[in-house]
């Protein structure tokens, strides 16, 4: 039995390891297009659709809904990672979005076709930022990952 929960864990581990792979690798294969429009901060209709597609992703965490919230990831994550391990990342890494109280959107920022979008979660425990990265691909919206950033108080 003992033997089993470390397995258990090294395999939680591992995907953990493999989900920060597929992040860092998928943000650092931009394209070197030179800088134009497309990047800086996010225009009004781009927050408002990140501000929805994360909104729904984080209403279906919270209800324990992991098929609907499997569907707001981007193509290029489900594609490394099935919808069984996908919630127990989520059960695992990230409870704050299953237990949060409230969420805010902060900054919103983008380059080409990637998106990074910070959101604030309040729980019992405190406050949490989460920095979300998104693609866009043929026009869909996905979510390639998120990342618990440290909140200093001041």
């Amino acid at each position: 039995m003992v033997n089993s929960c470390r397995d258990q864990i090294s395999k939680f581990r591992f995907l953990g390891f493999i989900l920060l792979i597929l992040v860092f690798t998928s943000t650092s294969c931009t394209t070197s297009k030179t800088a134009s429009n497309n990047n800086g901060e996010c225009n009004s209709s781009e927050r408002v659709e990140i501000k929805r597609h994360i909104s729904n992703q984080v209403e279906a965490i919270t209800r324990l809904d992991w098929e609907k919230a499997y569907s707001f990831a981007a193509q290029s994550f489900q594609d490394g990672i099935t919808l069984a391990q996908f919630a127990r990342i989520i059960q695992t890494q990230y409870q704050v979005i299953i237990i949060n109280e409230d969420y805010s959107f902060n900054t919103c920022s983008k380059a080409d076709d990637q998106y990074t979008q910070e959101v604030y979660f309040d729980t019992n425990d405190g406050r949490y930022l989460l920095s979300y990265r998104l693609s866009k691909v043929n026009g869909k919206l996905g979510v390639v990952g998120a990342e618990i950033i440290p909140v200093i108080a001041t």
